[in-house]
This record gives C-alpha cells, structure tokens and sequence, in this order.
C-alpha cells in the first residue's frame, strides 16, 4: 500500500472554489474520512486524487510520486462508487475480473484473483449471477470485490453505504471496517454521513465550503472541537448553543444568556475567568451532557416540549426562557409536555466559542484552540 499527500491543492470551477490551500498527509495503511455537507469539496477532493479532475494549483503524491501528470488508469488506485457502476450486461464474476481483463492478466491469474475476492466477501455462490439479480448490500460487495482484486495502492471509496437501508448500512459499516483492517489497505473514504465518519475512520477530516475545518481522530473531533461548524456537525443529536456573557459577580459563575442564567462551576484560575468576564460568547453543550436533577443553584428549570422514546433512550426537547436546549437521559425517564423539570450542565463538558470567530475557546489558556 501507500501514503498520500496533498500539498496546497486548489480546484476551482469558473469563480467558484471548489477546494481551497488543501494540505493532508494520509499515512500508508490509514483509514481516513473525508466528512462534510454537500457541497463542501469532499468529493471534488476525492476526484482530484483518482485523476477524474485536475487541480487548479497544488501537488498531489501517492507512494511519494506526484500524479498531477499521471492518468487516472496509471495511479493505482482503485474507486468504488456511490451507485457502484456495475456492467449490467456482464456477470459479477466478468464484472470482478474486468480491469484485470483489460490489463491482459491471464485467464487462470483473473479467476484466482476473483475467486480469492469472492471468498473474502462471502460471495462465492453469486459469480454467475447477473447485477439485476442481487440486493444492494451483494452488489456493494461486487463492486468492493471489483476493487480488490486490482490489488490497487489505494481505495477510493465515495459514499458507498448511502444507497443502502439503515439496518444493512449499520451491518455494512463494521464489514467493511473489517474488511480493510484485513487487507491493510490505505482508504480514503467520504461521506455525508458523521456516525460512519465516528465509527469506521483512524483519523477524520472536517469539510465546509472546501475548507478542512479539523483534522482529528474520531474521538478528538467529538470532544475537542475547533469551531461551532464542527461542534454542530459532528453528533447527533448535534450540540445545543446558546449565546452568553460570563459573570463573576454572582455566588456561583453564571453564563447569562438573554434571561437565562446558566451556572458554570468550573475550577479555573482567577485571571482566566476573569479575561472571560463580559466577552461575547456562545455556549455548546452536547445533549448527553445534560442530566436531570433536584432543583439547586447548579440546575435550572425548564419545560418540556417534547419526548422521543428511541427504545434504549429518550431525546427531550425542552424550552429555557427563549432557548431551546435537547436533551438525552435513560428510557425510565418519563415526563409529560408542558412538565417542568431541573436540569444541570457537567460543567467540565462544557464548551465556549468566541462570538466573533467561532472559534473554541481553550478555558485552560483562555487562547483559541
């Protein structure tokens, strides 16, 4: 297998900038997750490195060899597609062996290979079936199969699950981490989709408006994230923000935000809390991070909107002032609209934006993170 690195890549369509200043190591072995809205360059960046578009100004290196000359049948890589682009006159044992068809491997060498890949994939008893003939989780399979039997540098994969059903895209998930954690192939892989970037990724890369907005893995990106895009982004249910001041003059630390006052007992050092003091900011606290509890100065009251039973929680909409704020507890919880009930934020799970930039805020040094 091999590295990928990308060195200052721009794309641009017309006026339009599809992919700014874009630099990313991706190490050999790795599985990275390009994840993002529509729109935000994921899959322009996915393109430019199988050669399917030409940066406009930046270096793209695979196995230390700049491609940016390189047709996209000499890279080695292998893509697999959304709709998985399966040759529907042709069986999946013809569909599997096809590039190797066309790069004149032998027809004992190309039945070994596809016959190997089949096996891997558990779907030895489909070769002679036709593409009309399968489900879609099978030909995701083939069209995987496809793929590895080129024994490429790099797979490619853009947003492969996205035309499956839910409960075959969950099983789907864990298959195809397996798959490559046997193959130890390098993968690139994009989606839409920010639970399959949380679950399947070594590393994860933010994007919005072709911008890569943090590079993390997984866990990093969920607890640590560098500006509300991310925050809002990456969970779900997504984060709850809230527009705030802090102020000290209070017995305990309070967040006012538009009436509402929101303790924040946080063990910090004087000067920080107080380079804090009256700086516009905006509050975001993930809805696991808000329990239930006795009426105290740490909780407040709020009222409750809505409750969705999802079987092993419940998601609580509730109303605090002119906030809405969501909520997750434990499926014994049980609450009526218009009930009004005590919540208390984990105080050391909370996090503070900069108003102006967006940008978290890092309590402990009180400097952008």
């Amino acid at each position: 297998m091999a590295g990928i690195r990308f060195v200052d890549v721009c794309k641009r369509f017309g006026k339009v900038e599809a992919v700014k200043n874009f630099s990313l190591e991706v190490h050999d072995k790795e599985f990275l997750t390009l994840v993002g809205p529509s729109g935000s360059g994921k899959s322009t960046i996915l393109n430019l490195l199988a050669g399917l578009e030409d940066p406009s100004s930046g270096q793209i290196f695979i196995d230390g060899r700049l491609v940016n000359p390189v047709p996209p049948g000499q890279r080695d890589i292998a893509m697999v597609f959304q709709s998985y682009a399966l040759y529907p006159h042709m069986s999946v044992r013809h569909n599997m062996g096809f590039g190797l068809k066309v790069r004149r491997y032998s027809k004992a060498k190309i039945e070994e290979k596809v016959t190997e890949a089949a096996n891997l994939l558990g779907i030895s008893e489909l070769l002679d079936r036709m593409p009309r003939e399968l489900s879609g989780g099978q030909r995701q399979r083939v069209a995987l199969g496809r793929a590895i039997t080129r024994d490429p540098k790099v797979f490619l994969l853009d947003e492969p699950l996205s035309n499956l059903d839910a409960k075959l895209r969950i099983r789907m998930r864990a298959e195809l981490k397996l798959l490559f954690e046997r193959l130890e192939g390098t993968v690139v892989y994009v989606t839409h989709d920010q639970v399959e970037a949380m679950t399947m990724s070594d590393r994860v890369v933010v994007m919005n408006n072709g911008v890569d907005q943090q590079v993390g893995a997984p866990l990093e990106i969920y607890d640590t994230p560098k500006n509300v895009f991310v925050a809002s982004f990456m969970g779900s249910p997504p984060m709850n923000f809230v527009q705030a001041q802090l102020d000290l003059t209070a017995e305990v630390p309070v967040l006012r935000a538009g009436g509402v006052d929101l303790p924040f007992d946080v063990h910090l050092p004087t000067g920080s809390m107080a380079r804090l003091t009256r700086r516009p900011l905006i509050v975001g606290v993930r809805p696991e991070h808000i329990v239930v509890t006795a009426p105290s100065k740490s909780s407040i009251a709020c009222r409750v909107l809505l409750v969705e039973s999802m079987g092993n929680l419940n998601v609580v909409h509730t109303e605090v002032g002119q906030h809405r704020l969501v909520i997750t507890t434990d499926s014994a919880f049980r609450a009526a609209g218009g009930e009004t009930i005590n919540i208390a934020f984990k105080a050391d799970k909370v996090h503070l934006f900069d108003q102006s930039t967006s940008e978290r805020i890092d309590l402990f040094n009180t400097t952008v993170a």
